[in-house]
Parts: C-alpha cells; sequence; structure tokens
C-alpha cells in the first residue's frame, strides 16, 4: 500500500497554464518520485497507478560540515509541539542524478538557524536545534491571519539586519547574504528578473505575493505569472 509524502503542480513558464504534477510517495520504506497528468488540488490521480522512481537517499543525506559541528542539538524526546523539517524530495531530479544533494539546501537553513538562535525574534519560528536523521527542527507557530503581514514584514527586516536575504519568501532554502548570486526561486513567488543576486527588493516582491496568496488562496485573477 503506498503512501502520500507530497506533491505539487507544475506550470509553464512563459503561461500560467497546468503542465503536470509531481507526486512523492513511500512503498515499502523506499521513497519515490513520479509525474501525474492530473492536478493535485484536489489530487485526481491514482496514487497506485503511479510509475515512480526510487529516490536514493544514500546520496541526499549529508553529514554535518566542520563549521556546523558546533550546532545546538534538539531535545530528545522530541516536544509535542516540534515540527521536524526534512529534505525536500520534491526537489529530486531523477533526470540529474549527480545534482547537488538535496541535504545541502538543509545544510544552509541550518547555518540562518544557528544565527537566528544568537539574534531570535518573536516573529520568526523558535529555532530548536537538528536531529541526526531529519535535521533542522523549530518549534510551530500559531497564525493570526490579522497580524500575519505585520510580522511577516518584521521578520523579513529582522533578517536584513542580519545581512540575510530571504529571495524566496515560499521556501527558506534560497537564503542567503546579502549580495550574494542565486541561481533558484519558485515560479510565482520569485520574480525572475530578481534571480541574480540577492537584494532586499526580492523580498519586497515576495511579501506582496504572500499577501496576494492569502487573500484569495491562490485562485484569484491577481495570482498569475508577471
Amino acid at each position: 500500500m503506498r503512501q502520500l509524502v507530497s506533491v505539487s503542480e507544475t506550470f509553464s513558464d512563459s503561461t500560467p497554464g497546468f503542465l503536470f504534477s509531481k507526486v512523492v510517495y513511500q512503498e515499502n520504506g523506499d521513497f519515490f518520485i513520479a509525474r501525474a497528468a492530473e492536478r493535485s488540488f484536489p489530487p485526481a490521480f491514482d496514487l497506485e497507478s503511479l510509475q515512480g522512481k526510487c529516490i536514493p537517499l544514500e546520496t541526499q543525506h549529508l553529514p554535518l560540515p566542520p563549521d556546523l559541528t558546533d550546532s545546538i542539538r534538539a531535545p530528545d524526546p522530541l516536544p509535542e509541539d516540534t515540527f521536524v523539517k526534512t529534505i525536500k524530495f520534491l526537489s529530486y531530479d531523477p533526470d540529474k542524478p549527480g545534482a547537488e544533494p538535496l541535504g545541502e539546501i538543509l545544510i544552509q537553513e541550518l547555518r540562518v538557524y544557528e544565527d537566528l538562535c544568537r539574534h531570535p525574534h518573536p516573529n520568526i519560528c523558535e529555532y530548536q536545534g537538528y536531529v541526526v536523521d531529519e535535521m533542522a527542527v523549530w518549534k510551530k507557530m500559531d497564525i493570526d491571519f490579522d497580524v500575519l503581514m505585520k510580522d511577516y514584514k518584521n521578520a523579513v527586516d529582522h533578517l536584513h539586519n542580519l545581512g540575510w536575504i530571504h529571495n524566496d519568501i515560499s521556501d527558506f532554502g534560497a537564503c542567503t547574504r546579502e549580495g550574494a548570486p542565486i541561481h533558484i526561486g519558485t515560479p510565482l513567488w520569485a520574480k525572475a528578473d530578481f534571480w541574480h543576486v540577492a537584494e532586499k527588493e526580492n523580498d519586497y516582491y515576495g511579501l506582496q505575493r504572500a499577501e496576494l496568496f492569502i487573500r484569495d488562496g491562490g485562485q484569484g485573477p491577481n495570482w498569475q505569472l508577471d
């Protein structure tokens, strides 16, 4: 019996048209990635009929690099109200087996959170440390949508004051130092013109996109490619 792990939808770069769904599922302890012609929200595909390719976890998980050997270890057992962030399997490309391991993104995030641990902010999740099997861990936060955007902006300003640029409001994996070159970004969230250098303008654009998404759930006429 297969278990659905995560799904996403892929759209054309030039038009807002739907292309396909990416599906990650687990079967007999292994993880697989597949494509489906049907939409994902709500799921319209048959999980059991998908022909997926196995994700080699041994090539994707990474050990702690030397500069992070003194990083904070998460408590064991973990508090009940914690969220464990793991590798984003949807980013795995079976056609590029030699690409950068997915775990590299978590390593970069860990560096940012270690810095934020020394400079906490009430609108940024409380970092608890890392666990060996699943890497970065932080505490869940209740969301009050009435003040969400104000808190969101305050959190981004805090990152800027520390010299970090988020770059992709929908995903923390692109966070890097201001002025550094960047090569990744989520379509519809990161403006293509900004996918070169980490600048504050990248985050201001992302905040605008986040506000639009919160208002209409990504379904309104304003939620489309620029």
